[in-house]
């Protein structure tokens, strides 16, 4: 099970205090997404434009790092964590840890940033245990990007790779087609998509199956017997209760 941007139900998404509360209640690790600033460092934030989170008007991909880490993006929440701030990616992943999974979803549309992927790839190139990471996005053209970026700088790896979708997101040739073409692992559907047909054709194939975002406990445990490998949900500690309450002794 990952938690969504962290818990970030009960903490400020992205935030290290969510990926905390994700870790300290039992998650397998989270999902986060990343943008290049433009200052070129890669930002940990869902949201191109900071309007939600941070109350201005601020477009992290026309913006320089130096701005954007003095910004408060957790009072939005709650005031009480007013003193939330981005995180770069390195610093993301050092406050999760070795031994926890981290889904890194590329974001941008079209071709996207030409430096997302590359900066990536060098990040996830330096860290410990590369076995835990698993990159993802709904651009085709970000992940083949980056696994070109990461076979540059690291021949022979290869962290594995998730192709998301959800309705009105069109992948015309299918996404067990798409994912295949791209060397992809995993399958990330948007929840209202698992309908007993379409999760019977994912589950019987290579592929994993990993829907999000499932924040009803029993959803979830009904996906679980339907075959998926986890969830993505905002809210880990219902979903964790949920499977524990289902298993035996």
């Amino acid at each position: 099970m990952l938690a969504h941007r962290g818990a970030s139900a009960e903490r400020p998404e992205n935030t290290e205090a969510a990926f905390r509360r994700a870790l300290e209640l039992g998650a397998d690790g989270v999902e986060l997404d990343v943008f290049c600033c433009a200052s070129g460092e890669v930002v940990v934030v869902h949201d191109e434009e900071l309007g939600r989170l941070a109350g201005q008007p601020v477009r992290v991909t026309a913006t320089p790092w130096a701005v954007l880490r003095g910004l408060d993006v957790g009072s939005w929440f709650d005031r009480r964590y007013g003193s939330a701030r981005l995180l770069l990616l390195p610093e993301a992943l050092e406050i999760l840890g070795p031994a926890a999974l981290v889904n890194v979803e590329l974001k941008g549309e079209g071709l996207g940033d030409s430096r997302l992927a590359a900066r990536v790839a060098g990040v996830l190139s330096q860290a410990p245990a590369p076995e835990r990471f698993l990159v993802s996005s709904f651009n085709p053209v970000l992940l083949r990007r980056f696994a070109a970026a990461e076979a540059r700088l690291a021949p022979g790896a290869r962290s594995p790779l998730g192709l998301l979708f959800e309705p009105g997101h069109v992948l015309s040739l299918g996404p067990m087609t798409v994912a295949r073409a791209l060397g992809a692992v995993s399958l990330h559907p948007a929840r209202e998509l698992c309908d007993a047909r379409r999760l019977g054709r994912w589950t019987r194939s290579s592929l994993s199956v990993v829907p999000w975002t499932v924040d009803d406990p029993p959803a979830a445990v009904a996906l679980g017997e339907a075959g998926v490998a986890g969830v993505i949900t905002n809210r880990p500690a219902e979903v964790l209760e949920a499977f524990r309450a289902g298993k035996p002794g």
